[in-house]
């Protein structure tokens, strides 16, 4: 009889993210649909130069897609732009850690792949 490919227990592409919260909450983030990179690639080349003229659209748009990728998990955790900065204490450059670190992640997933 052949054993059972639990899927739902590979860690092989894991981004494990320790959030700022009091509790210091681990996410262990997965890659993103197939979609999502190609919304990456398109967003995040206008949003750096908007960033550093203090757009405050543009800062929100990187809220809302960190929350967006953060609910690639495995922990069940629902994120949104508002839990991120009220509950999770995310500030800005903890933002800009994570979509560098996530697109790190996926390029190397993007590079083994080839």
């Amino acid at each position: 009889m052949a054993h059972m490919l639990d899927l739902n227990n590979s860690m092989k592409y894991v981004l494990p993210v320790k959030l700022t919260d009091a509790a210091q909450t681990v996410v262990l983030v997965t890659p993103p649909a197939e979609k999502w990179v190609e919304t990456l690639e398109r967003d995040l080349p206008d949003l750096l130069p908007k960033l550093s003229t203090g757009d405050k659209d543009a800062t929100e748009h990187c809220y809302a897609l960190t929350a967006e990728l953060l609910n690639f998990n495995r922990s069940g955790i629902r994120f949104t732009a508002e839990n991120l900065k009220n509950t999770y204490n995310f500030n800005f450059f903890d933002v800009l850690v994570f979509l560098q670190a996530y697109m790190d992640f996926v390029s190397e997933i993007m590079n083994e792949k080839n």
